[in-house]
């Protein structure tokens, strides 16, 4: 068997439409499964309630306004 004989049998092997199509196939059954595998979810962010922020505030702001029973502009 002679180089051109083989190459006329690789060249009919690879341009064979079912050749062509399997490979196709595989190449996208591997890139889906590399998708798979490097998918992360994305993490769940909790929603912040507005009761709770608004819950929140008023001890804030009544811990910063006392002031050990003085106020700022007596002399007592």
């Amino acid at each position: 068997m002679s180089f051109s004989e083989v190459f006329a049998i690789l060249k009919s092997v690879i341009f064979d439409w079912r050749v062509i199509f399997i490979t196709i196939a595989v190449l996208l059954y591997l890139d889906f499964i590399a998708y798979v595998i490097k998918y992360r979810r994305k993490p769940l962010r909790q929603k912040v309630r507005k009761t709770a922020v608004k819950a929140a505030s008023p001890a804030a702001q009544s811990d910063v306004s006392i002031h050990d029973g003085n106020e700022e502009g007596s002399l007592a």
